[in-house]
């Protein structure tokens, strides 16, 4: 491998990785231009490293190297040292490696910390010189090799490229240093130069030997087997031995792993130590820790790419209201799962004088007897007489469990209710043929008394730091049921579990909503025999419903299991994803895999086919599986605090408005506060607002300039100080580039300025992490909220130009490092792809376009569609967000099919996944009218698509 005559530049070669190559380089004889900020020795440094140690190494071994001192932070340092190797070289450059790395300290330093937590500057000091420089380095160098017809850039980077790494702000960079490689090799393969991501392994560099001893045993295990800082040498030597028309068959634009080309190119580290790829299988048992399974499997095998038990031995447990129905259910399954179950009732003896014939004042239940059925199943249980009406009665029972339990009490279920009977009398009746007396009798115990409970529990819970607090709501908290009183105080006892969770989330302390179905109570049971022994009695078409309704309901014992199965999870899981949330039995039942004590499957409320059942129409609800649900999106967005960033026009326009509409406090930025008559396209933050107040909406104009780091900050200040700390939804959409990718179509990148980069990504890219960090150090504080990105199918491929899917590329991996982080503190972060979208520029250019394309606008989507589907993601409990859509790339054509959207004038937009999609852009018209809209490439095909492996 004899690379004699050829010119070779490695950024950052005074120690590590990038002095490694340079060794290799030299000793392969190649010219080896070397960078780096420190010229000469300094004796003492803990770890060392200079421009003049790396030379001398490399004429050691026979090798000739120029050193350049060069701060890769500054541009002008970077535009002389190019200058000097197209003046001492003649115009030849044949390898460039990208390997200067400023922040090695600083992700050490700040090892644990969350994205949030760091200073905005975090991202500068990542990625300046690990992202941006290598961008104008590839610039320079692209230009001379061009010119020449010939040669390789190699981007050093790292599996931070694909999965989360040290903190958000390195893997986003490492993704985009990936995707910078893919995107120059489209522009460059023709012009007969190749361009190559790298991912070495685990590598022994000055840094990590140091610190090897402070490592956990598994980590030190890793390094201790790992590369050292000349084996990506080697490799690179490798590829650049290789004529670079074969690179440019099979390599250009791919990620390559140290270790498989080790494989391909039988290299060996130093001492002819074999280095495993790691993708093989045995490198993934051996650091897994199973190093004796490893033993038995060949190097050359390689990767390509529920239940739990309800067991709550210990707890201390309270259910107020549990002589019968829900509450008894609830606290015999506590009981029988292991708890020591406290239970209330006004009724300590039972009563004899049961009947059956619906009258709810006679229906029994006492303390005694739920007590003896809790033993009866092996459990133990405590009951206490309270009348939840009396203050001084529900303060001596937490006085009671404070003594017995020396202050510990696990969960409590707000569950007490006194007023059955009174609207089984008043029914039919409205609210102003009722006596007032009506509101105290349905709200005293089953709201009042609810807080007064959890007021005392979470004194106890706060000062453990742990605590569940569950309260049994129903659908009457949704919409009208049964009478004015009922609704609004289950209304405002959801509000009440979301709003205590603002401030026990901190606390360790979780709170909940949770909404039973139609429940086989003993007062329902009654009422369903009384009309089955005289149907007379039941003249009403909803009555007739309501009752089979109750006859396929759920027992008392599964809102038990329900419940148990909450106690049962870490309350860290529940913080997570559930706190604050109105939950459903049978959706709970789903999640954790129970049923029934019948074995029967309860259908959700959401569900279409029991929805459609209900309402009469029981031949189709057969058709429909149960998994099809009403969305949670129906739910409006009033109360909710968001933020659209660049909303004078364009989408960011049509996603206020859409946002503004569903009821949502919307704040909107730009640059022009004023409407500008005669403007071209226009827009401005007045023109929006106004528009959004004309549909009924709220909105807040703040003049930002995004390339401003200051304007950020004071934007974030603003919203902090008006609405409490509250953010609830950030969506990152502002975009300064569009003139200037417009003006530069068909221009390569090495043809543009380098200042195309900070044009694309300051407000494209870095401003959104900014924005990000103001936001999420809301957002955590709460315990809730969403972050959206506004990104594009150029995070997939190559479009437009280089900057441009970089950028892209980067804030889709953004979304998905965000993710990672964010996750256990209740916060979803997404990347949105809308289609082709009619933006104001689009639609003024359409006569110009080639004919396929005027197509695809014309069939494109408004600019509100996108703000249609942020709508539905903002109003889905973030808690399913957690589920399954956080740190995903989304289409808002997939989310037009998942939650029923259409377009201005109901029209369908096609998800880009739709194979007829894709045949009517291809022109195969007559044919895509014979393809469903349903049938769509897998997901999975997407990422197969954008693969540099």
């Amino acid at each position: 491998m004899s690379l004699s005559g050829k010119v070779c530049l490695v950024t950052g070669a005074t120690r590590g990785i990038g002095k490694g190559i340079a060794l290799q380089l030299g000793e392969a004889g190649a010219t080896v231009y070397i960078t780096g900020r420190t010229m000469d020795p300094k004796p003492g440094a803990a770890v060392g490293g200079s421009i003049k140690e790396t030379i001398a190494e490399i004429e050691a071994r026979g090798g000739r190297a120029i050193g350049v001192q060069c701060d890769h932070k500054k541009d002008e340092d970077v535009k002389r040292l190019f200058e000097q190797i197209q003046q001492e070289q003649n115009g030849r450059l044949d390898l460039l490696v990208n390997n200067a790395y400023s922040a090695v300290s600083y992700i050490f330093e700040s090892i644990g910390k969350k994205f949030w937590e760091l200073d905005v500057s975090a991202w500068d000091e990542v990625n300046n010189v690990g992202l941006r420089n290598h961008y104008i380095c590839s610039v320079y160098a692209s230009r001379m090799m061009v010119e020449r017809g010939t040669g390789l850039i190699v981007n050093i980077s790292s599996a931070g490229g694909l999965r989360y790494l040290f903190n958000v702000p390195y893997g986003v960079g490492k993704a985009a240093v990936d995707r910078l490689a893919g995107d120059m090799a489209v522009e460059l393969k023709s012009r007969g130069v190749a361009a190559v991501s790298l991912w070495p392994g685990a590598v022994q560099t000055e840094e990590i030997m140091s610190n090897l001893s402070n490592m956990p045993p598994q980590q030190r295990r890793v390094f201790e087997q790992g590369e050292t800082v000349e084996f990506a040498g080697k490799a690179i030597v490798a590829l650049a031995s290789t004529p670079v028309s074969s690179l440019l068959k099979d390599k250009t634009g791919r990620v390559l792993l140290t270790g498989d080309l080790a494989d391909e190119y039988c290299l060996r580290d130093a001492g002819n130590r074999q280095v495993l790829s790691m993708r093989s299988l045995k490198f993934m048992l051996s650091h897994a820790g199973y190093s004796w399974l490893a033993g038995f499997v060949p190097t050359f095998p390689k990767a390509n790419q529920t239940g739990f038990i309800m067991s709550l031995s210990g707890k201390v447990c309270l259910v107020t209201g549990a002589t019968r129905g829900i509450g008894k259910g609830i606290a015999i399954q506590l009981g029988q799962a292991g708890a020591i179950v406290y239970v209330t009732g006004r009724t300590l003896e039972p009563v004899n004088s049961v009947k059956a014939d619906g009258d709810v004042a006679a229906i029994g239940g006492s303390i005694k007897e739920t007590v003896a059925e809790i033993k009866a199943r092996g459990g133990q249980a405590i009951g206490v007489q309270c009348d939840h009406r009396n203050d001084e009665d529900v303060k001596q029972l937490f006085e009671q469990i404070e003594r017995e339990q020396n202050g510990r009490l696990d969960l409590l279920v707000n569950n007490a209710f006194s007023a059955a009977r009174a609207i089984a009398e008043n029914r039919g009746k409205m609210f102003w043929e009722m006596s007032p007396d009506m509101w105290d009798e349905v709200n005293n115990v089953g709201l009042r008394n609810h807080y007064i409970c959890s007021v005392y529990a979470s004194r106890m819970m706060v000062e453990r730091g742990t605590g569940l607090i569950i309260n049994v709501s129903s659908g009457g908290g949704l919409s009208y049921l049964f009478n004015v009183p009922y609704g609004v105080g289950k209304a405002a006892f959801d509000r009440m579990a979301a709003d205590m969770s603002i401030e026990l989330k901190s606390r360790g302390v979780a709170v909940i909503s949770l909404w039973p179905g139609a429940v086989q109570t003993e007062e329902a049971l009654a009422v369903v025999a009384a009309a089955d022994a005289d149907p007379s009695r039941v003249t009403r078409p909803i009555d007739r419903r309501m009752l089979e309704l109750f006859r396929r309901g759920e027992t008392t014992d599964f809102v038990g299991k329900a419940v148990t199965a909450l106690a049962a999870q870490p309350v860290s899981s529940l913080l997570a994803s559930k706190t604050g949330r109105v939950l459903l039995t049978a959706e709970l039942a789903s999640e954790y895999g129970f049923s029934d004590v019948d074995g029967r499957t309860i259908v959700s409320m959401r569900s279409a086919a029991f929805l459609l059942e209900f309402y009469g129409f029981s031949r189709l609800s057969g058709l429909i599986p149960a998994c099809i649900k009403v969305p949670f999106w129906l739910l409006p967005l009033t109360g909710l605090i968001c933020l659209v960033t660049g909303a004078t026009r364009g989408i960011g326009k049509g996603i206020a408005l859409q946002l503004g509409e569903a009821g949502a406090t919307v704040y909107i930025t730009g640059r022009t506060m004023d409407p500008k008559p005669g403007a071209a396209v226009g827009g401005s933050i007045k023109e929006t607002i106004a528009e959004i107040e004309a549909r009924g909406g709220r909105a807040i104009g703040v003049q930002c300039d995004h390339k401003m780091d200051e304007d950020v900050k004071r934007l974030f200040e603003q919203i902090q100080q008006e609405q409490n700390g509250r953010l609830d939804l950030l969506v990152n959409n502002a975009y300064s580039a569009v003139r200037l990718i417009s003006e530069s179509m068909g221009k390569k990148f090495w043809e543009l300025d380098v200042s195309a980069w900070d044009e694309v990504n300051n407000v494209g890219l870095r401003n959104h992490y900014i924005c990000s960090v103001y936001a999420s150090r809301m957002m955590v504080e709460r315990g809730t909220g969403l972050i959206v990105n506004l990104s594009s199918p150029g995070g997939l491929r190559y479009l437009f130009n280089v900057p441009y899917g970089v950028g892209k590329a980067a804030l889709d991996r953004m979304a998905g490092d965000f993710a990672v982080e964010l996750k256990p503190r209740g916060i979803a972060a997404i990347s949105l792809w809308p289609g082709a979208v009619q933006t104001e520029e689009i639609m003024s250019d359409l006569s110009k376009m080639p004919p396929r394309q005027r197509r695809m606008f014309e069939q494109g989507e408004t600019v509100e569609f996108a703000g249609k589907a942020i709508v539905a993601l903002a109003s889905t409990p973030v808690s399913s967000l957690l589920k399954d859509k956080t740190g995903r790339v989304l289409l808002t054509g997939d989310l037009a099919d998942e939650y029923g959207l259409r377009d201005a004038g109901g029209r369908q937009i096609q998800s880009m996944r739709s194979i007829r999609f894709m045949l009517e852009q291809a022109g195969f018209l007559r044919l895509a009218r014979l393809v469903p809209t349903f049938v769509k490439v897998p997901r999975f095909f997407l990422a197969i698509m954008g693969s540099k492996f």
